[in-house]
Parts: C-alpha cells; structure tokens; sequence
C-alpha cells in the first residue's frame, strides 16, 4: 500500500462542507469515477464499485476452481485458462479419437478466457478505486490496511500507480476536497449503524435483517462498507478503541450538522 499518499484532512472547511449541500446522495462509485477521469489521461471506460465487489485476485482464484469443475482438471496454473487449452491440446495430439471433444473444450476455454479477461480488467481497475477510497478516508491506519489487502492488483500511468493518482487528487487538489467530504459522509452514515448495531448488541444477520436499508447501502456502497467495518473493528479491538471511535465520529458529525448539511 505504500504507492498511496496516506494524509487525511481530519476536518474540512466550511467551504468544503457547504459544498455538500444538494450532492449527500451522489453514489461513492459516482465520485470515485469522477476523480478518476479527472486523475488518469486514459481512465477509460466507467468502472462501478460496490461494497460487495470481488477483487481481482479472489476472481483469478474462482476462475481457477470453476476451471476445474467444469474441464476435469487436477489442477490448474496461475494463468489458468491458458494452460487449460494448451493441456487440452496436447491430449489432441497425443489421442486424435479425443481430437474433436478436445477442440471444443478449447474453443470454450477461449470464450471463457475472454469474458474473464474483460471482468478482470475492471477488477483490476475496481481494485485500484478502493484503495484510492480507502486511504482518503478518516479511519484508523491498522484498520485500513486490513480493508485494502484483498484489493492488491494494480493498474499503473507512468510510474505511478492509478491508486496513487487519485489518492493524490482528493488528498491535494482542493477542487476536490469537497467531493473527498461526500465519501467520508457515507464513510459516517455506515460508522453510525454499525454503532447502533454495536449499542444494542443484536448479531449481525439480526440486525441487518432488522434494517434492510442498511443491508442494501453496505452491499452498494463501499465507502458506506469501510465505515461499518471499522466500527465493528474498533468494537472488537476494546473499549477504549471503541470510545476513540465514536469521538471522533460525533466530532465530524458535529461538524456537519452545524452547516445545517442534511445526512441522508
């Protein structure tokens, strides 16, 4: 994770909290995609992240194993597809009665290595997006870097990674320091139901169940998502993690309300 500039302004201006007015429901995925158009001269097409998204390396690994269940192999290289059409086509060479079924089963393997290629480079993208979030917001370090692990891919433009440049964006360039405040705005909304849900001590499943709003945020929304997760952290780590936790939540979100800034 060291590619990303890890400051965070612990407090925005009153600019930039007026600024919020009108854009509290603007979606992370939304601001994410914007600073990152703004970031990277070749940003491509839009690239939608959600808190339930898989990183590019939990697809590499079910794209291993969905391999294996549907060619028969015992197992299966780091690129996978590839060596299943090369192990196929050996199998051709070696047993031409085998030739048309293994010709086939290339040809699917093909198509398969196609549609995974496209779904990994927007993995790969999706997994430089988190990280550029993830590091911009006002959450505990240790935590953070627990949040960032499975999204360890990395696009890159020039020498720097696409995770940097829009870290460095929201981070330096005030023209988007308001946008960085909707992202911890949501970051908020999901460190206040986890919160509740810590309060009043019912299991998750429970509670979410209970609040299917929340359930839905915390799928569609990963800034929403990191908040959550970090309360319930901060509750796991003790009380004094905890309690620094809520302070500095009921901090930010005094900060808000007294610009009159309506919390979705």
């Amino acid at each position: 994770m060291g590619d990303i500039n890890w400051g965070v302004r612990n407090d925005y201006s009153n600019t930039d909290i007026e600024k919020l007015r009108g854009h509290e429901s603007d979606s992370t995925s939304n601001v994410m995609n914007d600073v990152r158009k703004a970031a990277i001269k070749n940003a491509g097409d839009v690239v939608t992240i959600r808190g339930d998204d898989k990183s590019a390396k939990q697809l590499r690994e079910e794209d291993r194993a969905e391999l294996v269940e549907e060619m028969g192999f015992m197992h299966s290289a780091d690129d996978g597809i590839v060596d299943a059409a090369l192990e196929l086509a050996a199998d051709a060479v070696q047993a031409p009665v085998h030739f048309a079924k293994a010709a086939l089963e290339t040809v699917k393997a093909s198509g398969h290595a196609m549609l995974m290629g496209d779904k990994l480079a927007k993995a790969v993208e999706g997994d430089n997006m988190h990280r550029a979030m993830l590091s911009q917001l006002n959450l505990p370090d240790s935590f953070k870097q627990e949040a960032m692990k499975p999204f360890v891919e990395r696009e890159t433009e020039g020498s720097q990674s696409a995770a940097a440049l829009v870290a460095n964006k929201l981070h330096t360039d005030p023209q988007w320091h308001a946008k960085a405040a909707i992202l911890q705005l949501h970051c908020d909304q999901g460190m206040n139901a986890a919160r509740t849900m810590c309060d009043t001590s019912p299991t998750r499943a429970a509670y979410m169940a209970a609040h299917p709003d929340v359930a839905k945020k915390y799928a569609e929304d990963p800034a929403f998502k990191a908040g959550f997760e970090s309360v319930v952290w901060a509750h796991g780590e003790g009380v004094d993690t905890y309690r620094a936790a809520c302070k500095d939540l009921d901090a930010r979100d005094a900060r808000y309300d007294a610009q009159h800034i309506v919390r979705g």
